[in-house]
């Protein structure tokens, strides 16, 4: 699952996700998720994307994973009022 975040969230959710069995690969920016989940498309099952990510971010971001891959989850989080 690609945590795509601050670097001090990511971390955070990482260290907690991974305790849980899960296993994580971190994107800095929108573009980087999609590389990411255009590369590993088979590994990944979920998403936690940050809404106000650097570049690629929001509801553009969701348009071009899901056109990626129209089945995955994605999970949205942020520190700010969507």
């Amino acid at each position: 699952m690609p945590l795509a975040m601050n670097a001090s969230s990511r971390q955070i959710a990482a260290r907690l996700l991974e305790r849980i069995g899960y296993r994580t690969i971190a994107a800095t920016d929108g573009a980087q998720a999609l590389a990411m989940l255009q590369s590993k498309a088979k590994q990944i099952i979920w998403i936690l994307l940050d809404w106000g990510m650097p570049g690629i971010h929001g509801a553009e971001l969701i348009y071009a994973l899901r056109a990626i891959r129209s089945d995955i989850s994605i999970v949205v989080m942020s520190g700010y009022g969507i």
